[in-house]
């Protein structure tokens, strides 16, 4: 089994476009974000120019009504010209992958009125010839190639079976059971956004074990897992933050800011572009990835990739390569946290959680 690991788009493209161009029988690709801008046109490029590869893709239906960040029906954006143009291109880009034979299936309707539009298809995956599987945060939309993320490569035909299992029955229109399977020095857990609580409980085991160290790398960071970090830095573990300075959902933002300021957890706030990865290093020898951005979301309305790495030189690359750049380019958050203003935002994220739950899939 061999690792790499891919950070930004600047790493993940030209790597995947490597294994896309050699591919000898099957790519599948499953995306939150496909759109018609400069990042999905070169993915669709490169789909299109391996004509006797079976290739499949599948999209959430979230990008159907969220084009670069944007609601489409917001009456301000239906204005919007650039965007406007962004929809037509993502049709357009679609409609030629489908005339070439290219399967592309969007996943989880939204249901009347919406009511399903927060159970999404999360997950972010690219398997190559059942051998090489790629996993992390990166979607194929033109603002989230500008975003730090990071992906993960695996070349092991076990990893990829098991993942490609699951692709092929979303993209059925079937919904698997909640799974785990280990391989070496990787576990994976698939969230199915029905019986999330079960797997993630597993993720919650990793963290009360923790002895000295925890340090998450996530954009979006709420309870539960908030909760379960405090609890850990109240019986003696150090645990660190890095979230982004300028976050592209405010009142998260504020939220993780206020809490932080609150419990005394170690937050420090990314300068620069916005980051979108998603990570946790525990006791640094045991690393969480994967798709979860480690919020409500995640844990009762989404499905998710969840990776439990064991690897020593990945986690070493990952400790050199983001932990302590990307610590290098952070400021500590200061007392101005304990302002008014975050605590209305948190009040903010509490209550969508709390009316959320209401719309949580059915168990099965």
């Amino acid at each position: 089994m061999k690792f790499e690991l891919l950070i930004d788009s600047t790493e993940f493209w030209p790597r995947l476009r490597e294994d896309i161009l050699s591919a000898r029988h099957s790519v599948r690709v499953q995306t939150y974000s496909f759109e018609g801008d400069r990042a999905g046109k070169m993915l669709a490029d490169a789909l299109l120019s391996i004509r006797s590869v079976g290739v499949d893709i599948l999209v959430d239906s979230w990008s159907k009504f969220v084009l670069s960040d944007r609601f489409l029906y917001w009456p301000k954006n239906l204005l919007d010209a650039e965007l406007r143009s962004e929809v037509v291109e993502t049709r357009r880009m679609v409609a030629r992958l489908r005339n070439a034979g290219v399967s592309v299936t969007y996943t989880n309707p939204v249901g009347l009125f919406l009511s399903k539009f927060p159970n999404r298809n999360h997950k972010k995956l690219v398997l190559i010839d059942d051998t090489i599987s790629y996993v992390g945060g990166i979607n194929f939309s033109e603002h989230n190639f500008e975003w730090h993320d990071m992906m993960i490569r695996i070349d092991d035909r076990g990893v990829s079976q098991f993942l490609t299992a699951d692709f092929d029955n979303t993209r059925l229109g079937g919904t698997l059971p909640a799974q785990s399977g280990s391989f070496g020095d990787i576990d994976i857990h698939l969230a199915n956004g029905k019986l999330n609580e079960g797997q993630f409980a597993k993720i919650f085991k990793v963290i009360d074990g923790a002895e000295k160290t925890i340090q998450v790398h996530v954009p979006y960071l709420t309870d539960p897992f908030l909760d379960k970090l405090e609890e850990a830095k109240r019986r003696g573990v150090h645990v660190t933050l890095i979230a982004p300075r300028r976050n592209n959902y405010i009142f998260v933002g504020g939220s993780v800011v206020w809490r932080c300021a609150k419990s005394g957890l170690d937050l420090r706030l990314y300068d620069g572009r916005m980051t979108h990865l998603k990570a946790m290093l525990v006791d640094g020898d045991v690393l969480i990835a994967g798709s979860t951005n480690l919020d409500f979301f995640s844990y009762g309305h989404h499905e998710e990739v969840l990776v439990v790495v064991r690897n020593k030189p990945l986690i070493d690359d990952f400790v050199e390569r983001i932990l302590n750049r990307d610590l290098a380019h952070c400021r500590v958050a200061d007392g101005a946290a304990r302002s008014w203003t975050g605590g209305l935002e948190d009040f903010a994220v509490r209550s969508a959680r709390t009316l959320l739950e209401w719309t949580r899939p059915r168990r099965q």
